[in-house]
């Protein structure tokens, strides 16, 4: 049986760019569904991401138009605030991602070079080995510290956006009054 069709209609579009904003779904996609859950209509999570990115290429087709014609001034409202910002974290989340593919190849290159290293020297000195097995070590010890760091970044990054998606959602509520 099929679904019911359903519209969203303006007041629903910018409740659910607050709570993109709030919620940062592109971290971590099972937040799409909590999203689908506050919405005051009956959606579910891939309907909720479906309009959510229909929404953000729009944008960006409008943006692009928008550079098209310089010298213009155009109304900017609510709408293309919050869709500013959920682009920006997309954006953000993607390069996150690409930068963590990256590091999980530098790892694995590393962890490839330090078997080579220990393969190729089986037969070398003790003095020899020792430092060379102390200096693949610092390697990877200096892998896992930038991985640390990096995790630390993100969570901070993830604590600022939950703050301002809080914010947003204040004044959105307050202005609906």
């Amino acid at each position: 049986m099929r679904k019911k069709q359903m519209r969203f209609g303006k007041g629903n579009d910018l409740q659910l760019l607050r709570e993109v904003i709030a919620k940062n779904p592109f971290k971590d996609r099972s937040k799409w569904t909590e999203i689908a859950e506050t919405l005051p209509i009956d959606c579910d999570a891939r309907r909720v991401r479906e309009r959510t990115l229909l929404l953000v290429n729009q944008h960006k087709g409008k943006n692009a138009e928008s550079k098209k014609k310089s010298g213009i001034d155009e109304a900017f409202g609510e709408k293309d605030q919050l869709l500013d910002e959920v682009l920006e974290i997309s954006e953000e989340e993607e390069i996150s991602k690409k930068a963590e593919k990256e590091k999980a190849r530098e790892f694995e290159q590393a962890g490839k070079n330090i078997r080579k290293k220990g393969y190729g020297n089986s037969i070398s000195g003790i003095d020899e080995a020792y430092g060379e097995k102390d200096q693949l070590l610092d390697e990877v010890l200096e892998i896992s510290e930038e991985e640390e760091i990096s995790k630390k970044a993100e969570k901070e990054k993830a604590r600022e956006f939950e703050q301002a998606g809080k914010n947003i959602r204040k004044k959105g509520y307050g202005n609906s009054m």
